[in-house]
Protein backbone atom coordinates (compact mmCIF):
# COMPACT_ATOMS: atom_id res chain seq x y z
CA UNK A 1 0.00 0.00 0.00
CA UNK A 2 1.44 3.58 -0.75
CA UNK A 3 1.66 5.90 1.49
CA UNK A 4 -0.78 8.31 -0.36
CA UNK A 5 -2.92 5.47 0.46
CA UNK A 6 -2.39 5.15 3.77
CA UNK A 7 -2.46 9.32 3.99
CA UNK A 8 -6.29 8.91 2.64
CA UNK A 9 -6.97 6.17 4.77
CA UNK A 10 -5.96 8.28 7.80
CA UNK A 11 -7.91 10.85 6.69
CA UNK A 12 -11.03 9.47 6.47
CA UNK A 13 -10.02 7.66 9.81
CA UNK A 14 -9.72 11.26 11.20
CA UNK A 15 -12.97 13.06 9.48
CA UNK A 16 -15.30 9.63 10.89
CA UNK A 17 -13.82 10.68 14.06
CA UNK A 18 -14.88 13.73 13.76
CA UNK A 19 -17.97 13.13 12.87
CA UNK A 20 -18.37 10.81 15.88
CA UNK A 21 -17.46 13.17 18.34
CA UNK A 22 -20.29 15.68 16.40
CA UNK A 23 -22.76 12.89 17.01
CA UNK A 24 -21.42 12.56 20.66
CA UNK A 25 -21.58 15.97 21.75
CA UNK A 26 -25.36 16.57 19.71
CA UNK A 27 -26.79 13.43 21.74
CA UNK A 28 -25.30 14.65 25.06
CA UNK A 29 -26.61 18.02 24.71
CA UNK A 30 -30.26 16.45 23.65
CA UNK A 31 -29.34 14.25 27.36
CA UNK A 32 -29.03 17.64 28.77
CA UNK A 33 -32.05 19.44 27.50
CA UNK A 34 -34.36 16.08 28.29
CA UNK A 35 -33.09 16.21 31.64
CA UNK A 36 -33.46 20.13 32.04
CA UNK A 37 -37.73 19.71 30.90
CA UNK A 38 -37.50 16.55 33.15
CA UNK A 39 -36.67 18.82 36.24
CA UNK A 40 -39.13 21.62 34.88
CA UNK A 41 -41.77 18.96 34.59
CA UNK A 42 -41.18 17.77 38.53
CA UNK A 43 -40.70 21.25 39.46
CA UNK A 44 -44.22 22.46 38.37
CA UNK A 45 -45.65 19.35 40.05
CA UNK A 46 -44.04 19.72 43.26
CA UNK A 47 -45.29 23.31 43.58
CA UNK A 48 -48.93 22.47 42.41
CA UNK A 49 -48.91 19.85 45.43
CA UNK A 50 -47.25 22.51 47.68
CA UNK A 51 -50.61 24.76 46.36
CA UNK A 52 -52.83 21.64 47.16
CA UNK A 53 -51.31 21.40 50.80
CA UNK A 54 -51.64 25.03 51.08
CA UNK A 55 -55.48 24.71 50.26
CA UNK A 56 -55.97 21.92 52.88
CA UNK A 57 -53.64 23.86 55.35
CA UNK A 58 -56.37 27.24 55.19
CA UNK A 59 -59.39 24.53 55.24
CA UNK A 60 -57.94 23.00 58.02
CA UNK A 61 -57.54 26.04 59.90
CA UNK A 62 -61.36 26.99 59.38
CA UNK A 63 -62.97 24.11 60.24
CA UNK A 64 -60.87 24.44 63.50
CA UNK A 65 -62.39 28.14 64.49
CA UNK A 66 -65.77 25.79 63.98
CA UNK A 67 -64.54 22.63 65.85
CA UNK A 68 -67.44 21.98 68.35
CA UNK A 69 -69.43 20.55 64.98
CA UNK A 70 -69.12 16.91 64.69
CA UNK A 71 -69.38 16.97 61.38
CA UNK A 72 -66.16 19.47 60.92
CA UNK A 73 -64.35 16.85 63.12
CA UNK A 74 -64.86 14.18 60.06
CA UNK A 75 -64.04 16.41 58.02
CA UNK A 76 -60.59 17.93 59.92
CA UNK A 77 -60.03 13.90 59.95
CA UNK A 78 -59.97 13.47 56.14
CA UNK A 79 -58.03 16.63 55.50
CA UNK A 80 -55.25 15.65 57.63
CA UNK A 81 -55.19 12.46 55.78
CA UNK A 82 -54.76 13.79 52.16
CA UNK A 83 -52.48 16.58 53.95
CA UNK A 84 -50.26 13.58 54.90
CA UNK A 85 -50.34 12.01 51.83
CA UNK A 86 -49.00 14.96 49.68
CA UNK A 87 -46.30 15.87 52.28
CA UNK A 88 -45.47 12.50 51.71
CA UNK A 89 -44.87 12.77 48.53
CA UNK A 90 -42.86 16.23 48.66
CA UNK A 91 -40.89 14.26 51.58
CA UNK A 92 -40.26 11.48 48.94
CA UNK A 93 -38.98 13.67 46.51
CA UNK A 94 -36.69 15.26 48.99
CA UNK A 95 -38.62 18.50 49.26
CA UNK A 96 -38.94 20.31 52.98
CA UNK A 97 -40.10 23.04 54.46
CA UNK A 98 -37.89 26.18 54.43
CA UNK A 99 -37.43 27.11 58.01
CA UNK A 100 -37.55 30.71 58.64
CA UNK A 101 -35.89 32.46 61.60
CA UNK A 102 -37.84 35.68 62.75
CA UNK A 103 -35.19 37.94 62.98
CA UNK A 104 -33.55 36.41 59.49
CA UNK A 105 -34.24 37.98 56.45
CA UNK A 106 -32.96 36.24 53.28
CA UNK A 107 -34.46 37.73 50.00
CA UNK A 108 -33.69 33.94 48.22
CA UNK A 109 -35.66 32.27 50.79
CA UNK A 110 -38.69 35.01 51.37
CA UNK A 111 -40.58 37.24 49.73
CA UNK A 112 -42.12 40.03 51.95
CA UNK A 113 -45.41 40.74 50.75
CA UNK A 114 -46.47 43.41 53.74
CA UNK A 115 -45.38 45.39 56.62
CA UNK A 116 -46.94 45.92 59.70
CA UNK A 117 -46.43 47.89 62.78
CA UNK A 118 -46.23 46.21 65.59
CA UNK A 119 -44.43 48.40 68.79
CA UNK A 120 -44.39 44.72 70.83
CA UNK A 121 -41.67 43.61 68.00
CA UNK A 122 -38.53 45.02 66.94
CA UNK A 123 -38.06 45.88 63.03
CA UNK A 124 -37.68 43.19 60.27
CA UNK A 125 -39.70 40.20 62.96
CA UNK A 126 -41.59 38.21 60.62
CA UNK A 127 -45.31 38.97 62.39
CA UNK A 128 -46.74 36.44 60.12
CA UNK A 129 -46.01 33.66 57.56
CA UNK A 130 -48.71 33.84 54.71
CA UNK A 131 -47.17 30.94 52.74
CA UNK A 132 -44.24 28.18 53.60
CA UNK A 133 -41.10 28.74 51.69
CA UNK A 134 -40.08 24.84 50.05
CA UNK A 135 -36.79 23.35 48.70
CA UNK A 136 -35.91 20.45 47.35
CA UNK A 137 -32.01 19.42 48.04
CA UNK A 138 -30.48 22.65 48.77
CA UNK A 139 -32.62 24.86 45.83
CA UNK A 140 -35.54 27.00 46.95
CA UNK A 141 -38.55 26.08 45.54
CA UNK A 142 -40.97 28.51 46.67
CA UNK A 143 -40.35 31.53 48.82
CA UNK A 144 -41.82 31.63 51.91
CA UNK A 145 -44.24 34.88 51.74
CA UNK A 146 -44.46 36.89 55.03
CA UNK A 147 -45.62 39.87 56.99
CA UNK A 148 -42.39 41.88 58.20
CA UNK A 149 -42.74 44.04 61.06
CA UNK A 150 -41.68 47.70 60.07
CA UNK A 151 -41.73 50.41 62.91
CA UNK A 152 -40.70 53.31 61.68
Amino acid sequence: MSNENKINQLNQLVDLNLENEKQLLAHRNEIKTLQREKDEEKRKFLISVIEMVDAFERKEENLHKKHEEADAKKIIKNFAIVKKRMLNVLNDNDVSEVELKHFEIDSSVVMIVDTVKDESNRNDYIAEVLKKGYKIGGNILRQAEIILVKNE
